[in-house]
């Protein structure tokens, strides 16, 4: 059994509530966020590419080669940003 699962089956056994692993609810009002500037395709790949830490950055060139054998299998990539300079990064 996964450890998180595990944990979170403990917690609701603890503090006496009951844990559906089938229906995770993380109480986020999805209604504050932005729409998508674009109607998403049932299918597409979304590449978290940002990151805190500039180590933590997998080189560009990989990500180049990811997307380019995922754009050959018909899926189209996005990439989000929140700040100029992970946009810059993103395109």
């Amino acid at each position: 059994q996964h450890a998180i699962l595990r944990l979170r089956q403990l917690f609701a056994h603890t503090l006496g509530y009951t844990f559906n692993p089938d229906h995770i609810e993380f109480g986020i009002n999805h209604s504050q966020f932005p729409k998508p500037p674009v109607t998403l395709p049932d299918k597409y790949i979304l590449c978290i590419h940002s990151t805190t830490w500039k180590t933590k950055h997998w080189p560009e060139q990989y990500w180049q080669e990811l997307i380019k054998r995922i754009t050959q299998q018909h899926l189209p990539v996005y990439l989000p940003w929140a700040s100029e300079q992970e946009r810059q990064r993103a395109e």
